[in-house]
């Protein structure tokens, strides 16, 4: 049992270690018969981006909140949830200029 389903709490500690040594896409260079575990892997990663966000944007913390979202978007290019969650960041801190790139580049 991992530390989250013991507490219910993102181990924020761990999941920081995990994204400084984000490197891309989880084996996105290996052979067909590993995909479904590269596909889990970067699913969990995925999720992992996104409970990272919820926490940043509840302390506040804009630079962290960014930087996962920014990496979310890289990693699910076309997600349209990954587009507004940064668009909507970019307002609330009011950074204009970057809110209509976003939306510009996935018009």
């Amino acid at each position: 049992m991992n530390k989250k389903e013991q507490t219910g709490k993102l181990d924020i500690e761990r999941a920081e270690a995990l994204l400084q040594d984000y490197r891309g896409e989880f084996m996105a260079t290996m052979a067909y018969p590993i995909a479904s575990k590269a596909n889990l892997m970067n699913k969990l990663f995925t999720q992992l981006l996104k409970e990272l966000a919820h926490y940043y944007e509840q302390v506040q913390d804009v630079k962290n909140l960014e930087r996962s979202l920014l990496i979310d978007l890289k990693l699910n290019p076309y997600s349209d949830q990954a587009v507004q969650q940064l668009i909507k960041h970019y307002a609330n801190i009011g950074n204009r200029a970057e809110a209509i790139k976003i939306y510009r580049s996935f018009k």
